[in-house]
């Protein structure tokens, strides 16, 4: 039902305090531990941000830059590379600052930063920037174009009720999305204790008096107050041997096992397609979709979005973040799709090895090591054909690695419901939110869709 209230739009300078949107520093140079952290673009993923690990500029650099300096409830607006992504800044960044690829946009006196910042995620806004991006060389969007984002103004009862929905919606996605990173967590946990700090191998080499090497000393240590206090799972560690044996590459490794390359267990599928009514029909996921630090894919494209230089890949899949290795994005395909090539497609040689596959190449050492091979001064790419397919790896017998996949497997089935009613909301909120905003949907229209959304 099409209301018949009447909206107003005004240019976004013209809702900030400045009458301006400014960028940050351009050339933070080298890290500087006791230096200022900043906001990159790769700290921002879907309205949160991940500021564990900044990167901290000298005092004298962000002084420069001072114009940007954050007190807290700025809206950031990402401008190069994954374009359009928006986030409010709270007040633990009071003294932050910014990179060239992010917009600062400080709210006018009454003009609340939440609604700004999702009138810039609506479907509308984020239209008029891709329409305006610049793809030359990487997307990015020019200050000018920014400045005239056209933001929507609404009555304060609507402008409440909106933004309540809003965060209904957003606080439920992201309790799943932290119930399934726990769940993700405790499978790469398992991988971590059995296949890179070998645990099993050291319980039973201590078990049966075995010496332990110099190398694991300070492990071996931690798995003899595990077994004193008997929390070490002594049935577990039954298949694994109960000695190490030293190798050229990899140094000491459980006895029986050995070292290959990583294109022993994956290869790279290859199948190239052009934009065509049957890739519109199928999800597109180019690498923006692909959250960091998650094998979990939850945002998507619509298939008819897709560009040239397409890949197909199909469920089960690995998507691997080639462009810029180091944001660590790797995550399974759960349905069959398209992506660009700036990833990966992987696929297990064996499909008994799909999850032992996702979580190695999801370690950080395998990220380091497509890091430090990628090609490319100004955007790092990494390659798999005679690069990451020859990386070293440590592999056990394939009895272990099935009874890894079996393990994790009951976490997987545990997160997919959590998945697929993301996927739901998600769709819902970035569908009714543009209804909202224009007064196309009423709010009693807009309750009941949710109540049975969250049902």
């Amino acid at each position: 039902m099409v209301s018949d209230v009447i909206r107003e739009y005004r240019p976004l300078r013209e809702c900030t305090s400045t009458g301006s949107v400014s960028y940050g520093i351009v050339q933070p140079g080298s890290h500087v531990e006791s230096g200022v952290p900043i906001i990159r673009v790769n700290n921002i993923n879907d309205g949160s941000l991940d500021i564990t690990s900044p990167l901290k500029v000298a005092p004298k650099i962000d002084e420069q830059h001072r114009k940007t300096r954050l007190e807290g409830g700025e809206v950031l607006l990402s401008l190069v590379g994954t374009t359009g992504q928006c986030v409010v800044a709270g007040p633990e960044l009071k003294g932050w600052n910014v990179a060239r690829a992010i917009a600062v946009i400080k709210p006018a006196q009454g003009i609340n930063p939440e609604w700004l910042s999702i009138c810039l995620k609506s479907p509308a806004a984020q239209h008029y920037l891709d329409s305006r991006a610049n793809t030359t060389v990487q997307k990015t969007l020019n200050l000018q174009d920014v400045r005239e984002i056209p933001i929507m103004t609404v009555s304060d009862a609507e402008e409440r009720y909106i933004l309540e929905w809003w965060n209904t919606l957003n606080d439920k996605i992201e309790l799943n999305r932290r119930m399934n990173a726990t769940l993700e967590g405790m499978a790469q946990a398992l991988f971590k204790s059995w296949f890179v700090d070998f645990d099993p191998v050291i319980d039973n080499a201590l078990a049966a008096g075995n010496p332990i090497p110099d190398e694991l000393a300070a492990r071996a240590e931690v798995r003899r107050q595990a077994l004193a206090n008997g929390t070490a799972n002594r049935d577990a560690a039954k298949p694994f041997p109960a000695a190490f044996r030293e190798t050229e590459q990899m140094g000491w490794i459980p006895e029986g096992w050995e070292v290959s390359p990583l294109g022993d267990i994956l290869q790279q599928r290859v199948e190239r397609v052009k934009p065509s009514p049957e890739t519109a029909a199928i999800p597109y996921v180019p690498i923006e979709c692909i959250s960091p630090h998650s094998l979990f894919l939850e945002n998507t494209k619509d298939g008819i979005e897709a560009q040239s230089s397409l890949t197909k890949f199909h469920k089960g899949d690995i998507l691997f973040g080639a462009m810029r290795p180091y944001f660590h994005k790797v995550c399974i395909a759960p349905f069959d799709g398209t992506t660009r090539t700036t990833a990966f497609v992987l696929t297990c040689k064996d499909d008994s090895d799909r999850a032992f596959g996702a979580a190695l190449v999801n370690e950080e050492s395998t990220i380091d090591y497509a890091t430090l091979h990628s090609e490319g001064s100004t955007i790092p790419y990494a390659k798999w054909k005679n690069s990451l397919e020859r990386m070293p790896i440590i592999l056990p017998p394939s009895g272990l690695r099935s009874e890894f996949g079996g393990k994790v497997a009951a976490l997987l089935h545990a997160i997919s419901p959590k998945f697929h009613q993301n996927v739901a909301l998600t769709k819902l909120r970035d569908t009714l939110l543009p209804k909202l905003i224009s007064g196309e949907l009423r709010i009693p229209e807009a309750e009941q869709l949710t109540e049975e959304a969250l049902a």
